[in-house]
C-alpha cells in the first residue's frame, strides 16, 4: 500500500514537473506576442496587422516543428524509460536534421518571396507594403528557433525542464526591452517601427539559442551531447520515426492549416478585421496553455513507461491523465 501511494505521488510530481515549466513558456511566449502586439499596435492598424499576417508564418512553422518534436517524444521518451541514451541521441540528431532542413527551406522562400509569402493572406497592398521589410528580417529567426526549440523538446523528454522555464522569462524580457528601444527609438536608437520589432525579435532568438546551445552542451549531464550526435542517421530509426511520429506531424500541420486558412480570409476583410483578430487569438491562446504542458508532460510519461514495460503502470497513469484532462477542459 505504502509502495502504490508512493508511486501515485511520484506520478503526479513528475506530471507537474514537466507540464507546469511547459505551461509556463507558452504563457510567457504568449505573453512575447501581446507585447508585440501593444508596442507595434501603438503605431496604427495597418501596421499591427502587417505584422499580425507576417507571423502567420510563423504561427504554421511552429506548428510544423513541434510536430515534429512531439513525433520524436514518443520514440525518446520509450527509451528513456529503457535508458537507452545511444538511441536516444540517435533519434535527436535525425530530429534535428529534419527539422533544421525545414527550417533552412522555408527563411530562403520567404526571405527571397516576402511579396508572394504575404499574398496568400492579403490583398491589401498596404499591409503587403508595412509587411515585406518585417518578414524578411523575420525570416532569419526560423532556423534559430527551430535549433532551440528542437534541443528544448528533446531534453524536455528526458525530463530536463529547467531550461525551458528560465529561457522564456530571458526570451520575454529581453523582447520587451528590445522592442522599446528599437521600435520607438530610445536611448539614442532611431525609431524603426515594424522592422525595429523584427530586429529585437532576431536578437533575442539569437541570444535564445546561445544559451540553449551553453546548456546543452556544456552544463546538462543527464544525457551527454556532442556536436557530432547532430549528424547521427539510422534507416530503421527513421521509419519508426516515420511510423509514429508521422500521425502527430500531420495533425499538428493540420491545426497550423486552419489558422493560415483563417487568416487567409480575414486578411481580405480589411485592415480593422485583420487587427481586431490579432487580438482576439492572443485571449483565445490563453484556454490551451495548460493543455499544452500536461499533454507535452503525459507523452513522456506514458511513453517512459512503456519504455519500463510496465504495462500495468501505463494503462493507471493513462486513466487518471485522461481524467485530469477532463477536469482542465471543464
Amino acid at each position: 500500500m505504502d509502495i502504490t501511494i508512493q508511486n501515485e505521488k511520484n506520478f503526479y510530481k513528475t506530471l507537474l514537473k514537466i507540464a507546469l515549466p511547459v505551461a509556463l513558456q507558452s504563457l510567457i511566449s504568449l505573453g512575447i506576442v501581446m507585447l508585440d502586439n501593444i508596442m507595434v499596435g501603438s503605431l496604427g492598424e495597418t501596421a499591427l496587422s502587417a505584422v499580425s499576417l507576417a507571423n502567420q508564418v510563423t504561427v504554421f512553422f511552429t506548428f510544423i516543428i513541434k510536430g515534429i518534436s512531439g513525433g520524436a517524444s514518443i520514440l525518446i521518451s520509450q527509451y528513456w524509460g529503457k535508458k537507452d541514451m545511444e538511441r536516444i541521441k540517435t533519434v535527436f540528431g535525425i530530429v534535428f536534421q529534419i527539422s533544421a532542413a525545414i527550417g533552412i527551406t522555408t527563411a530562403v522562400f520567404v526571405f527571397f518571396r516576402p511579396e508572394t509569402t504575404m499574398r496568400i493572406f492579403t490583398n491589401n497592398y498596404s499591409i503587403i507594403h508595412e509587411a515585406i521589410s518585417y518578414i524578411k528580417i523575420i525570416s532569419f529567426t526560423y532556423v534559430l528557433f527551430t535549433i532551440s526549440e528542437t534541443f528544448i523538446a528533446m531534453l524536455r523528454c528526458v525530463e530536463v525542464v529547467r531550461l525551458t522555464l528560465w529561457n522564456s522569462i530571458l526570451s520575454f524580457f529581453m523582447n520587451l526591452i528590445l522592442n522599446y528601444i528599437l521600435i520607438f527609438g530610445k536611448l539614442g536608437f532611431p525609431a524603426l517601427g515594424v522592422v525595429g520589432a523584427a530586429i529585437a525579435t532576431l536578437i533575442a532568438r539569437f541570444i535564445e539559442l546561445m544559451i540553449v546551445y551553453m546548456y546543452t552542451f556544456r552544463i546538462q549531464k543527464t544525457i551527454p551531447l556532442r556536436l557530432s550526435d547532430l549528424f547521427r542517421t539510422d534507416r530503421m530509426m527513421l521509419k519508426d520515426f516515420c511510423k509514429y511520429g508521422l500521425p502527430i506531424i500531420i495533425g499538428d500541420v493540420q491545426w497550423g492549416l486552419v489558422g493560415v486558412f483563417k487568416a487567409t480570409i480575414i486578411g481580405r476583410l480589411g485592415v480593422s478585421m485583420v487587427a481586431a483578430n490579432s487580438i482576439t487569438e492572443v485571449v483565445l491562446s490563453l484556454g490551451s496553455i495548460f493543455t499544452t504542458g500536461l499533454a507535452n508532460a503525459a507523452c513522456i510519461v506514458i511513453g517512459k513507461t512503456i519504455g519500463e514495460r510496465d504495462y500495468v503502470k501505463t494503462r493507471r497513469y493513462s486513466n487518471k491523465i485522461q481524467i485530469l484532462f477532463v477536469i482542465v477542459g471543464v
